[in-house]
């Protein structure tokens, strides 16, 4: 368990490290308050720390095909969702890759688990 949660941590510290380095958090035009910063923190914590532990704990209690297929639908959903409550506008590319998601899922589904070599 703890493997996973540490590997998550430095790969959140390096990505917002390259994020800043491309478009440096000051550099967004918000007008910085209590409010804001307190937005931010929640976004930062329950959106992002709180989520992906949640996620690598309940990853580690499920069979690994079945978080492959989890993992493979969870793109399909955002746009999905996205669609129905935000009306997102679908264009042939998010089309195309939700078909190749569907697709791959179709095969994981179909496919033979491997026996076990000794």
């Amino acid at each position: 368990m703890r493997s996973p949660c540490i590997a998550m941590t430095w790969a959140m510290l390096f990505t917002t490290i390259l994020c800043n380095l491309y478009y440096p958090f000051w550099k967004v035009s918000l007008e910085w308050n209590f409010l804001t910063s307190l937005s931010v923190l929640w976004v930062a914590i329950m959106g992002h720390i709180v989520a992906y532990t949640l996620y690598i704990v309940s990853a580690s209690k499920i069979l690994p095909t079945i978080t492959g297929v989890l993992e493979t639908i969870e793109p399909l959903t955002a746009i999905v969702l996205s669609y129905f409550f935000f009306s997102q506008k679908m264009n042939a590319f998010m089309l195309a890759g939700a078909a190749m998601v569907l697709v791959a899922v179709v095969i994981l589904g179909f496919s033979k688990p491997r026996e076990k070599a000794n």
